[in-house]
């Protein structure tokens, strides 16, 4: 597993560095979580590859999205705080990988997709710096699913098609070393390819999420704290709930919540250069499931060390 993920980082990487970054022009981005997802401040978390501590079990954990997108920003107004819409088209592969015995995960496939992010207009100054995204994304490829003890091994690779639209507004209180993000949407969740039929058909809901995260140090962060490189922790907590409205085939109604908190102590590269893989150390501790996530139901207390991009 580490041989694979190691050379699909660095086919990601060799295309990163000789990328495109015009404002406007096709660029390539490589990180953690699609945009919805990500807990980072305006997604800018990292692709990874970690060692990780659960429960007292040692696993390997893997994700990465890679997009090729392209830009195109619309002013909304010929003054400069007269706001502007950033609209993005995507094209890309994810792969999230879990070496947990007791809840495995190989998540992997294409994904095509449109977004928008919206910074409205006004005078400089306003006591909430307030920004707005739109996100429809949809995905074609493979899932680990649980046979329930029905099928000869106890997890099998099934064909997940899904689509997703969110819409979310980051909140950040002026003069405050944090901000909240609350997203709202619908999902589409299909999955075929079951040997017993169990796990086969579509659910199809609205989702919810609400999320604060806190920058002790500053956005910033602190320079030269360890061989050259800053340090910005950062405390996340987030809630994320999907209500199913509708299911076909064999799956069930269900609902879905999962909580967590994340105490993240990444550094950063210095502002003079240096590599762009850094170390990060994350105290994680959440409990419940995620029907997007493929996140069985429990509990799980972890610390996590990984290098990221």
């Amino acid at each position: 597993m580490m041989k694979s993920a190691c050379l699909f980082f660095a086919g990601c990487l060799s295309i990163l560095a000789g990328a495109a970054q015009a404002d406007d022009g096709p660029s390539v981005t490589l990180r953690a979580a699609n945009e919805p997802d990500s807990v980072d401040k305006q997604w800018q978390q990292g692709a990874h590859i970690a060692y990780q501590t659960t429960d007292g079990k040692s696993k390997w954990q893997t994700d990465a999205v890679l997009k090729l997108k392209k830009n195109k920003p619309y002013p909304l107004g010929a003054t400069p705080d007269s706001g502007s819409v950033n609209l993005s088209y995507s094209a890309g592969a994810y792969l999230h990988k879990d070496t947990d015995d007791a809840t495995p995960a190989n998540d992997r496939g294409v994904s095509i997709g449109v977004s928008a992010h919206g910074i409205p207009g006004g005078p400089a100054g306003q006591p909430v710096l307030l920004d707005y995204d739109a996100d429809l994304t949809a995905q074609l490829g493979k899932t680990l699913q649980s046979t329930d003890g029905a099928g000869a091994a106890p997890y099998f690779d099934a064909n997940s098609r899904r689509i997703v639209l969110t819409g979310a507004a980051y909140m950040q209180p002026r003069d405050w070393n944090a901000f909240f993000r609350f997203a709202l949407g619908a999902y589409s969740d299909m999955v075929s390819n079951s040997p017993t039929g169990t796990k086969n058909g579509r659910e199809s809901g609205w989702l919810g999420s609400a999320q604060f995260s806190f920058y002790p140090l500053g956005f910033g962060g602190q320079d030269n704290v360890f061989l050259a490189m800053g340090l910005n922790p950062v405390l996340t907590l987030k809630a994320t709930k999907e209500f199913d409205r509708s299911v076909s085939g064999n799956r069930i109604k269900s609902n879905y919540a999962l909580y967590s908190a994340v105490l993240s102590f990444p550094f950063s590269a210095s502002s003079n250069g240096g590599s762009k893989f850094v170390p990060s150390l994350d105290i994680k501790r959440s409990t419940g499931d995620d029907l997007l996530q493929g996140r069985s139901r429990k509990g799980q207390t972890s610390v996590q060390f990984s290098l990221k991009y």
